[in-house]
């Protein structure tokens, strides 16, 4: 299962074990208890209130499941001894 607030590309997957939800995880709550694996790449740093989410997406586990979170991290764009300048700083 995957989900999001726009589902228009994964409609276009065809697989028997596969289901597309279009959900709005700032808003809305998945199943809870429903999940051995909950995955999230590149949306957190989207989201207004990622706390929220990321506590939604925990409630959606199975005790003993896992959540896995991948992210951008600015830190090392932030501290590079750069002569170049960063669009809006």
């Amino acid at each position: 299962m995957a989900t999001d607030i726009d589902t228009r590309f994964l409609g276009e997957i065809r697989a028997p074990n596969f289901e597309a939800w279009k959900r709005d995880i700032n808003a809305e709550g998945l199943p809870a208890g429903e999940f051995d694996l909950v995955h999230t790449r590149w949306v957190r740093q989207h989201l207004a209130d990622p706390e929220a989410a990321i506590e939604r997406m925990i409630a959606a586990l199975r005790p003993g499941g896992w959540l896995l979170v991948e992210g951008v991290d600015f830190f090392p764009i932030h501290t590079a001894c750069s002569q170049l300048s960063l669009p809006g700083g």
